[in-house]
């Protein structure tokens, strides 16, 4: 007697489509802008997170004989805060970022020759907090958070101002705030005249700048939702403080 033969069916196929993934990706991200002007806890772990991202960011360094001014990657952190996190905890993520530097943690770029982690915070001597705030360095690190509150405060209140063009031109923005800054704070430092304050503390960080901000720019543009979401400042749109299918 043959055995009955058992045709065998395969398990259909779960396709998952470009559209239903576009999908997925607006709904987490609605929910996340909707969470941040509702949620107080969430906002504040976001904030000291974003700090500390910062402080991370701010070990990868490279530093160039052209100037004692290094380059690293705090500044891109500095710029993404202000985008995610909104003007009012951006600036909070960089103010924790700065003042627990010059008092705690020693979490600033290292000095040349240093390793990761051993420049800010209460140790004595030229690596402490306050000797990089007060040093050729510290007008930069002081930026931070005004950089932060300029990309957060125009990405909140201009609906215009969350296109690809608008967002990388608010990163350029706040990189220039961190420059007049630093060549400010580099200038008190040092007392050089001001074709070398440009050159070292200014003209040789554009490219790089250029780059940090084109990156920050598209996942700004990536990120927030089209539509209000908060206290919006558009003559075009009219103002609502949430609106659950954003694109």
């Amino acid at each position: 007697m043959c055995r009955p033969c058992v045709s065998s069916v395969s398990a259909p196929t779960v396709r998952i489509t470009e559209g239903a993934v576009v999908a997925r990706f607006v709904r987490a991200r609605d929910t996340f802008y909707r969470h941040r002007f509702e949620n107080l806890a969430l906002d504040v772990a976001l904030a000291v997170g974003f700090a500390a991202l910062t402080g991370l960011l701010a070990q990868v360094t490279l530093y160039t004989p052209f100037s004692p001014v290094p380059i690293t990657l705090q500044v891109f952190a500095a710029l993404t805060s202000g985008v995610v996190l909104g003007y009012r905890w951006g600036t909070l993520a960089q103010a924790i970022y700065v003042s627990l530097g010059a008092l705690v943690v020693p979490w600033f770029a290292p000095v040349a020759g240093h390793g990761a982690f051993s420049t800010g915070g209460a140790s004595m001597g030229s690596l402490g907090g306050i000797a990089q705030l007060t040093g050729g360095l510290g007008g930069y690190i002081l930026a931070f958070p005004v950089a932060a509150f300029l990309v957060g405060y125009l990405s909140d209140r201009y609906l215009q101002a969350r296109s690809p063009f608008p967002q990388i031109g608010l990163m350029m923005l706040g990189v220039g705030a961190i420059y007049a800054m630093g060549a400010a704070g580099f200038w008190l430092a040092f007392r050089l005249p001001f074709p070398t304050v440009l050159a070292e503390a200014v003209l040789l960080f554009i490219p790089v700048d250029l780059a940090k901000a084109a990156v920050a720019g598209g996942i700004g543009t990536t990120l927030v939702p089209k539509v209000p979401y908060g206290p919006e400042r558009d003559p075009d749109r009219p103002y609502r403080r949430w609106w659950p299918v954003a694109r």
